[in-house]
């Protein structure tokens, strides 16, 4: 039976609240639109939790000794102990037989590889959090989150082959992009459709995904025991979001925000027919909602230093034309050199390279000229717009990143299958065979992109610090975020490592925060958002520096590490909600961008922290325990959301009562 609407916003005379009521009473605040959205797509999320976590089985803690000395070394040998004269080393094979220590030897000098694999990819993440950020407030949720599923499932099948230890973090990195994009994207996708007196309801169950992924990373494990094995079956599961392509369609409150009025009411009266609404006046409605915001502009100048650089002159013949050709001649040269130099036969190689010069020069040289005659007398406010006015925005920003990674994969797959093939020259020729197919599509793919026109307002990261009451939620929020995920990925990789059963610690750590989230969301239908947040990051502080005190007795440490990390899920869940609820809906995923950039400075800093207990047992619970009481009282100096309307722009954050 169809879900009717369950009851009206409690009423608000404020005009934001008229804003809020708007969508919410065309399509309810929930109901059977509303749960097909969020129920496909918050299985997403079970891939951040295996991507993140799959580092604890990847560079398990196990014995190692030298095995061979160099002709002039006497060493005697002593298990874990580093020798100046050892040239080859073994492993212990329990808990894994083997890991990415023990395939490219990360131990003694080359120990920290292992924690900065962990840190590439939580940067990827960083970078991916303001790349989707950006693209999905720019080209859409739909569009931005199926390029980031689509690159997730091609890294996450190629990490399993790497050949070393840095094209295996190269992978991770991109592999950390991807997920980026699913992360943030899904969540203000469902934050965008569900109404909000469901909003925290499905955004606290939306977090279990990935506490089913965290928990499935020791069974992976444990049935997988080589780390190309485990991290090829951790890459089977996302294979089912390429589902997404047929059943995903935009948020309308993007649609809305930016003035494409027609599209959003389209899947409003689909969304209100599916709840068993009435469909009149939809589309009157939605366009006076968008003009609103559309008008809704500061008429500030926005300037900052990059402008010494942005007249109109140095504009197009030094930025533009220098970037194309700057990057233009490193790729060009640099992969000339390389695939001639690596390649078993370099004269062909070198000749397939030249063949393809000309395309690339003439590419290069068209989109130069396009770019340089297109003159435009509009102000160059910060330093996106030099890629985001009309004329900059299309033809630099789309097309060189479409190009970019057409390029890269073309000649990088090339070279693959050319050098790994028995017959060089059949593989060679049967990948110029599907040149035309691949040249074409990018060709289309770039050319819908170039057409999608809009009249949003132009805002951009730096936007999210002009104004005081912007700025000070934004650097509220990059606060938790940054101690969030610095104590929760932090916490989670410590107990595992200084655990007798790194198994048991895995699984329980995932277990327990599934009832966590639970409790999560009655919470933050209970009690106020900062208060509650502000609770619970306190007392995920005390129990780690209770944990840090006591002796170590494997179900005393396992009970406390544990309750540490249900309150590092609780207080991650609570600011997913409470932060998304503090940034207008004109720059939402630009601020759940920089947010979950935040976290990922923190999760990138946390492996190197838990590993200070090598030397230093007692450093990373002060660490882990005192960040989060410093947290719980900046949570204090932010405004309250629940019951308050999502804000649509600037102006409704700088006037939030």
């Amino acid at each position: 039976m169809v879900h009717k609407i369950i009851s009206k916003i409690t009423s608000n005379t404020d005009t934001g609240k008229e804003k809020e009521d708007v969508l919410a009473k065309l399509v309810g605040h929930i109901g059977k639109w509303q749960l097909i959205v969020f129920t496909s797509i918050f299985l997403v999320k079970f891939s951040s939790g295996t991507v993140q976590m799959a580092i604890i089985f990847l560079t398990p803690k196990a014995s190692f000794w030298c095995s061979k000395f160099d002709s002039n070394s006497t060493s005697t040998v002593v298990n874990n102990t580093c020798y100046s004269g050892c040239v080859e080393y073994e492993y212990d094979t329990s808990p894994m037989e083997t890991s990415i220590v023990s395939e490219w030897d990360l131990v003694c000098e080359r120990q920290w590889l292992a924690s900065f694999t962990q840190t590439v990819l939580q940067f990827g993440i960083l970078i991916g959090s303001i790349m989707f950020g950006f693209l999905s407030d720019r080209y859409g949720r739909r569009s931005s989150f199926l390029a980031s599923i689509t690159l997730l499932i091609i890294f996450g099948f190629a990490i399993p082959f790497s050949p070393s230890y840095t094209i295996f973090t190269l992978l991770r990195f991109m592999m950390g992009i991807a997920t980026a994009g699913t992360m943030v994207v899904s969540f203000v996708i469902v934050m965008e459709t569900v109404g909000p007196k469901y909003r925290e309801v499905l955004g606290c169950v939306f977090q279990i995904p990935f506490i089913v992924g965290h928990m499935s990373v020791p069974l992976f494990a444990y049935y997988f025991r080589t780390w190309d094995s485990y991290s090829l079956a951790l890459a089977v599961p996302p294979v089912i979001y390429l589902g997404y392509f047929f059943l995903l369609s935009e948020s309308p409150r993007w649609l809305v925000s930016v003035g494409r009025v027609e599209e959003a009411t389209r899947i409003v009266t689909d969304a209100a027919l599916l709840n068993n609404l009435p469909t009149a006046n939809i589309e009157a409605t939605l366009t006076k909602l968008s003009k609103e915001i559309l008008n809704n502009k500061t008429d500030e100048p926005k300037l900052n230093y990059i402008d010494l650089f942005r007249t109109s002159s140095l504009r197009k013949r030094t930025v533009c034309s220098c970037a194309l050709w700057l990057i233009g001649g490193l790729t060009f040269f640099g992969v000339n050199q390389y695939i001639t130099q690596t390649s078993p036969d370099p004269f062909v190689s070198a000749a397939a390279a030249g063949a393809i010069q000309p395309a690339i020069e003439d590419t290069l040289t068209k989109l130069s000229k396009e770019i340089l005659n297109n003159k435009t007398d509009e102000p160059k406010l910060d330093y996106i717009d030099l890629f985001r006015t009309a004329s900059l925005r299309k033809r630099t920003v789309c097309s060189c990143a479409l190009w970019l990674i057409g390029g890269l994969t073309f000649f990088g797959v090339n070279q693959y299958i050319t050098q790994t093939s028995p017959d060089p020259f059949v593989s060679a020729a049967a990948a110029g065979a599907i040149q035309p197919a691949i040249e074409d599509t990018l060709t289309k793919l770039s050319k819908e992109i170039l057409n999608n026109k809009t009249d949003e307002p132009k805002l951009n990261y730096i936007d999210l610090f002009r104004t005081a009451g912007l700025r000070k939620r934004t650097m509220c929020s990059c606060a938790l975020w940054l101690i969030g995920g610095l104590t929760f990925f932090g916490v989670n990789q410590y107990i595992t490592q200084t655990s007798p059963d790194p198994f048991v610690s895995a699984a329980a750590a995932g277990a327990i925060q599934i009832p966590s989230n639970l409790f999560a969301i009655w919470m933050v239908r209970t009690f106020n958002r900062k208060t509650s947040t502000a609770i619970f990051f306190a007392l995920g502080g005390i129990f780690i520096i209770i944990l840090g005190c006591v002796p170590k007795i494997f179900w005393l440490t396992l009970t406390l590490g544990s309750l540490g990390s249900a309150c590092g899920a609780i207080f991650n869940t609570a600011i997913y909600i409470f932060t998304s609820e503090l940034f207008p809906t004109v720059a939402r995923n630009m601020g759940m961008g920089v947010c979950s950039m935040s976290m990922r400075i923190g999760s990138m800093i946390a492996p190197f922290v838990a590993n200070v207990s090598y030397s230093l047992p007692w450093m990373p619970t002060v660490i882990f325990g005192l960040a989060p009481l410093v947290a719980a009282a900046i949570c204090m100096l932010l405004p309250e959301t629940k019951n308050r309307k999502l804000p649509d722009s600037v102006d409704d954050v700088e006037n939030f009562v």
